[in-house]
């Protein structure tokens, strides 16, 4: 790319959104990668994968805009007093910076285990950013790889393959599943139908949700 074209990013404008305490199981797993420190990344959830055939930049950030939009737990940040006190806090919009990766198409999958290598090697900063990492490598205007970092809080390696799934529909132009939470804010706690984080095993339970949805 260069300087004079714009970046691309996910951008949510009015995703569901919402606040709550996390569960036991959040709480866990935060404990776990906050302990770690600069050693945090062992628990990211990397994948690159081809794009075939080879699709516009526009199209690729469009179809994980989708997601993102689908899966609340994608655009949620932690915000923590202590151990005891941490609360999950869905963003209802913001922006997600795409990096981008230029090579010919003989060279795209070097390049992209390279950009996956330097997406998944760093930790996340769980109260700024949210627990995703998009990374593409093109090739005259065409996206050949997409490398996809998650935060292990805000996915497992079966939430993976679940969001593998809804990107794969939302490729061929189907809708995935939306995934439901409580309706208004005042409506007590209860598990999402579907979620990247598998939420029987971590206890999760989505902050209601105060935003539009689709």
């Amino acid at each position: 790319m260069t300087g004079a074209e714009e970046r691309p990013a996910v951008r949510l404008v009015s995703a569901r959104s919402g606040r709550g305490p996390a569960t036991w199981g959040q709480r866990a797993i935060w404990g776990v990668v906050t302990r770690l420190g600069d050693d945090a990344p062992r628990y990211n959830v990397p994948v690159e994968l081809p794009v075939s055939p080879p699709r516009p930049v526009a199209r690729v950030v469009a179809d994980v805009t989708e997601l993102v939009q689908l899966h609340d737990s994608l655009h949620t940040r932690w915000l923590s007093a202590g151990e005891d006190d941490l609360e999950q806090v869905v963003d209802g919009s913001g922006e997600l910076p795409v990096e981008v990766r230029t090579a010919t198409p003989e060279q795209a999958a070097e390049t992209g285990a390279a950009l996956l290598a330097e997406l998944a090697g760093r930790p996340f900063d769980h109260t700024r950013e949210w627990p995703l990492r998009i990374g593409l490598v093109v090739s005259e205007g065409l996206v050949h790889r997409l490398v996809i970092v998650g935060a292990h809080t805000g996915m497992d390696y079966w939430g993976l393959g679940r969001l593998l799934r809804d990107l794969e529909s939302v490729q061929a132009g189907r809708r995935p599943r939306r995934c439901v939470g409580p309706a208004r804010p005042s409506s007590p706690w209860r598990p999402p139908r579907c979620r990247p984080r598998r939420s029987a095993a971590a206890g999760t339970r989505p902050p209601a949700a105060t935003g539009a949805s689709s």
